[in-house]
């Protein structure tokens, strides 16, 4: 279900699992996204979508998040992963199969820095994915470089960056209500609500 470009990038994280150059790249936690995750529901799961070496664990108490699914194509970086929290579950897979795996199953997610790595012409197959995963109501976190057009990254890797217009007609037009919206450091980020 990947293409040549998406296994190009899972094969550089699955290199950089083996090396050790993706642990300890922690994440925030801000009044932005604390915000987004006070409207998940109690009990909650969320889903991590690309979750890497599984840089949210520590935040999930502080974002209220109580159930935790964690989702990676690199199959390295799950093994890496799981050995950093084995108290937390992890799955290979990818945004493409989240629909037919787990239908309806989360009341919310996380998508940093993932739509970077999708081609334009897939984008709308991978909210679609995403959104039949999630539950009415369901509350997520989108970050992604802004900007538009094509740029590389680190690591080399081509990145395909949206402008905020453009990832919030995709949003929209795949079943997501946008409830937040800003920019950090040239990044979009929205929070969104599955309708």
């Amino acid at each position: 279900m990947l293409t040549n470009k998406e296994k190009r990038v899972v094969d550089t994280y699955n290199r950089l699992a083996r090396t050790g150059d993706m642990l300890g790249r922690a994440l925030w936690v801000d009044d932005f996204t604390r915000g987004i995750y006070s409207r998940l529901p109690t009990p909650n799961r969320v889903v991590d979508v690309g979750c890497g070496s599984g840089r949210f664990i520590p935040l999930l108490e502080d974002l209220g998040i109580e159930g935790y699914l964690g989702v990676e194509p690199a199959v390295e970086q799950i093994k890496v992963t799981r050995q950093t929290h084995p108290s937390y579950e992890f799955v290979e897979g990818s945004i493409y199969s989240l629909g037919a795996t787990y239908p309806q199953a989360f009341d919310g997610f996380i998508l940093v820095t993932v739509l970077m790595h999708i081609q334009r012409s897939r984008l709308g197959v991978a909210l679609t994915s995403l959104r039949a995963c999630l539950k009415v109501g369901a509350v997520g976190f989108v970050s992604t470089p802004g900007g538009g057009g094509k740029r590389m990254g680190e690591f080399g890797l081509p990145l395909t960056c949206y402008t905020e217009h453009e990832l919030d007609v995709a949003l929209i037009q795949h079943g997501f209500e946008i409830t937040d919206s800003c920019i950090v450091n040239s990044m979009v980020q929205r929070g969104v609500c599955a309708v």
